[in-house]
């Protein structure tokens, strides 16, 4: 499962839950809802360059009250110039 920040995040607290569009609010239940039944109940972070630390805490502190086990992040590498 991966919960992505897109560079507007800091402004509209939306994440992308997959392809779902999700209010920080409610990410919580709609992770747990997810991850319900499942053994696997680890989610990567992909974020946009712009996310800070406290947008990145934001968001796991709400994936870990989901009862997520483990959080990764994800990244792209850097091309070449």
């Amino acid at each position: 499962m991966t919960v992505t920040l897109s560079s507007d995040f800091r402004r509209t607290r939306v994440v992308q839950l997959g392809t779902e569009n999700v209010r920080l609010d409610i990410l919580q239940e709609r992770v747990r809802q997810t991850i319900l039944g499942r053994e696997d109940k680890s989610v990567f972070i992909r974020a946009d360059a712009t996310a800070n630390m406290q947008d990145l805490f934001d968001v796991t502190e709400k994936l870990k009250e989901a009862g997520v086990d483990k959080v990764g992040l994800m990244s792209k590498p850097r091309e070449t110039r």
